[in-house]
């Protein structure tokens, strides 16, 4: 069974990452996941697809909608770009 319950998720541009704080049972944690391999060709719907059903972080994202991790790492990916 996931315990884990996410409450926020946020970005960091340097390095690259998102930034989850969650429940975990009756403590709350926080965790900072590197976002890997992406440049500023990338497809953001698949590339958070991926993200999100990877054995690694599938039990942290599982509760978090694909639109909204897609929203994120495009905003990663626009900071990479040089608009943000």
């Amino acid at each position: 069974m996931n315990s884990i319950v996410p409450i926020k998720i946020g970005i960091k541009f340097e390095p690259a990452s998102l930034i989850l704080v969650y429940r975990d049972k009756s403590k709350l944690r926080s965790r900072q996941i590197p976002v890997k391999n992406l440049d500023i060709l990338t497809d953001v719907n698949i590339y958070s697809e991926n993200f999100k059903l990877s054995e690694k972080y599938r039990k942290y994202f599982d509760k978090i909608p694909v639109k909204r991790l897609a929203k994120l790492i495009f905003i990663v990916q626009d900071n990479m770009k040089g608009y943000t």
